[in-house]
């Protein structure tokens, strides 16, 4: 048996009033209950912002004095993602070069404009480089150990690497006053170990991959149906 609703006996007349005022009755109910809701937990949120601000020392002015802008460094920090590129505009040496009278190209334009432009342009050619110098063929949507590309794995550990050892370098000053280095040298040792670090990583890790496939008496597989098939053998 079929049953219907709203029963067609509460739409009868003039039963159908009292349906419609039900009807605005929940609405109105359903309506204050949200706005309820949403008035307690932005205030939750605005009270817990508010005690945040007065109880915890995020800047505490006490404990590190005020900004002496003569300091070569600061406690202004950028967002975690940005820690290398605040790195790299630290540690870059304070060169200038261009035309006299036309233009002049600074340390801070080559770190923070060339720089990173050079790096997200290799990323996105990396892929077409990768297929060129081992013959790759097909499509690619199987997981894949890195391991098994020498060039990736030494391609990926290396710029990852530098990537940190800037990031590193983003809170030179505080690594200075931390260990009681004087802050050039902390420059120093930035500006030679992302050159060196990155370089001996990759290179260290791609002839571990080659020597890891020499002795399995595989090579780096040439379609995404050679690598799946590795895979369930292994």
């Amino acid at each position: 048996m079929k049953s219907s609703f709203p029963p067609k006996t509460l739409l009868s007349p003039p039963n159908w009033k009292l349906y419609v005022s039900i009807s605005r009755l929940r609405r109105f109910w359903f309506n204050v209950n949200v706005w309820f809701r949403v008035t307690v937990t932005s205030s939750s949120n605005e009270t817990t912002f508010a005690a945040a601000a007065v109880l915890i020392p995020w800047s505490d002015v006490t404990l590190l004095g005020p900004y002496i802008p003569g300091e070569v460094g600061n406690n202004a920090q950028p967002d975690w993602f940005l820690f290398w590129l605040e790195g790299a505009l630290r540690i870059f040496p304070p060169i200038e070069f261009g035309i006299p009278g036309t233009f002049v190209v600074s340390g801070p334009f080559i770190a923070g404009v060339v720089l990173p432009g050079l790096i997200f342009t290799f990323l996105a050619l990396y892929p077409f480089l990768e297929k060129r110098v081992y013959k790759l063929s097909g499509e690619w949507h199987v997981l894949q150990n890195p391991l098994e590309i020498p060039l990736r794995a030494g391609t990926m550990l290396g710029v990852f690497s530098a990537l940190l050892i800037l990031s590193a370098a983003a809170t030179n000053d505080i690594l200075s006053r931390m260990f009681g280095v004087p802050i050039e040298v902390i420059t120093w040792i930035s500006r030679v170990a992302v050159i060196v670090v990155p370089v001996g990583l990759g290179v260290g890790l791609a002839r571990l991959s080659r020597r890891r496939l020499d002795r399995r008496g595989r090579t780096v597989p040439q379609n995404a149906v050679e690598e799946q098939q590795r895979y369930i053998a292994a």
